[in-house]
């Protein structure tokens, strides 16, 4: 069960964060993703996104498993700052059609090199259980982006209530580079490459098995050293995406490789990789 657990939820956190990196956008007024712009105009933009991803784990001990799914966004960002999202996932080679959605509604906003994230959301799972991941009903998340040239600095905090209360934090770096006029004159090439810590507390990891097989697990990392209910180091990891944009209309292929720490190592999970394509369509209102 706890494998399960595990290999599901680094499904879910991987679209999160796809999500999370196409909202990057949203405050740009300019399909060309001037980040070092220092006024950023009021823009109203719809942006839609929709592509597959399939993320591999690979375990302790050398068993594979292989996770595709295909998801779609909705993302509205306002004049004023005001933030919606909705989001659907759905995930493969369960025991019976598994769906995962996602309303987000908040405030996103640049102001000149800063970027401030703040939302709060509702969650709905449905089908095989086991694929589920994190089992929660609420979320918050908290956001900022310092954007100096063709870096960015940031760190993201998510907070998910629902069987047990948990909390991530992720903080990284990017830097992008631009390749223009391939085609046309006015279409791009963007390479972006990304490093982030990701910390967790480990809560969720208890939510669904009995109180036999928590008290086996809990003696398991205890004996090794290992401190259960805590918020420590779950992974570092890095990745790269590489965008072509023509007008209004960008493709994107993704690669993320997840690196473990020892804790969730000795849970059986050594290391994942997701490939993510998607196709992204911006309306400027």
């Amino acid at each position: 069960m706890i494998r399960e657990l595990l290999v599901s939820f680094f499904i879910c956190a991987f679209v999160l964060q796809a999500t999370a990196q196409t909202d990057s956008y949203t405050d740009v007024d300019s399909v060309e993703f001037e980040t070092d712009t220092l006024v950023i105009e009021d823009s109203r933009m719809i942006i839609l996104n929709a592509g597959f991803m399939n993320q591999k784990s690979r375990f302790v001990t050398d068993t594979v498993s292989t996770n595709p799914a295909m998801f779609f966004n909705f993302f509205y960002n306002g004049k004023y700052g005001l933030a919606a999202q909705i989001s659907v996932s759905r995930i493969f080679r369960g025991s019976k059609p598994t769906y995962d959605t996602q309303l987000k509604i908040g405030y996103e906003k640049s102001f000149g090199k800063f970027d401030v994230l703040l939302l709060g959301g509702l969650h709905r799972f449905r089908g095989d259980k086991l694929l589920e991941g994190i089992n929660y009903k609420y979320s918050a998340d908290a956001g900022l982006a310092f954007n100096p040239g063709t870096f960015s600095l940031y760190a993201d905090y998510t907070f998910m209530s629902g069987k047990s209360n948990n909390s991530f934090l992720n903080v990284g770096i990017s830097k992008y580079f631009d390749i223009e006029g391939i085609f046309k004159d006015d279409d791009v090439i963007t390479i972006e490459p990304n490093i982030y810590m990701v910390f967790a507390s480990d809560y969720w990891i208890f939510d669904d098995v009995n109180m036999i097989t928590e008290y086996r697990v809990r003696r398991s990392i205890s004996r090794k050293g290992y401190t259960g209910n805590v918020f420590s180091l779950f992974s570092t990891d890095m990745g790269a995406s590489v965008s072509y944009t023509n007008n209004n209309l960008m493709a994107t292929l993704s690669v993320l490789s997840s690196f473990t720490s020892n804790k969730y190592k000795h849970l059986r999970v050594e290391n994942q990789t997701s490939y993510m394509l998607s196709f992204i369509y911006m309306i400027e209102l």
